[in-house]
């Protein structure tokens, strides 16, 4: 049999939900895959830090609730409020929105998607301290990673550094 002879259908299931003070949200209860995709991709570019490869636990909070009311919520973020996303969180969570929009959606569907952008941030986490994110990081963050590798190579070639190096090569020893 093949899949086509199944006639399987997508539909999705939207609830209509009313907020305090009337305004109204189409919910979605599940998340295509497509929509799971940007959703991860977007927690992943907000959690890491930019500048240290790390993720906080605040953060993922922050924006995975973020992405909740975006993606499962219909809820659209300018860019000021972007800018300002702690008090945009602080807005959502006192005026019950992130709860609402969750009550909505089914246990398993929010728990595969938190489960899913937890383990991303972790692999991406990992990759960022490991030597090849290290590498990689130095090569987006400054001119290239051709002429880095030359200087390092020059430093090493006119003895320069070599006391480090040994340093290093000796402290490994004792372990």
């Amino acid at each position: 049999m093949n899949y086509s002879d199944l006639g399987l259908n997508i539909e999705i299931k939207e609830v209509e939900v009313e907020l305090a003070g009337g305004k109204k949200l189409n919910v979605l209860t599940y998340l295509p895959m497509k929509g799971k995709t940007e959703m991860l991709q977007f927690i992943v570019n907000n959690v890491i830090d930019p500048k240290t490869g790390c993720a906080s636990p605040v953060r993922m909070e922050i924006y995975f609730s973020i992405a909740m009311c975006h993606w499962y919520g219909g809820i659209g973020f300018s860019n000021e409020d972007m800018a300002n996303i702690g008090d945009v969180y602080d807005a959502l969570e006192l005026n019950k929105v992130i709860q609402t929009i969750i009550d909505y959606v089914p246990y398993d569907e929010i728990n595969f998607m938190r489960e899913l952008a937890e383990e991303t941030v972790a692999d991406a986490a990992r990759y960022n301290s490991s030597a090849a994110g290290i590498i990689q990081s130095m090569a987006d963050s400054s001119g290239s990673l051709d002429e880095q590798l030359s200087d390092i190579i020059k430093k090493v070639q006119s003895r320069e550094g070599l006391e480090m190096l040994d340093m290093i090569k000796n402290e490994g020893k004792k372990d």
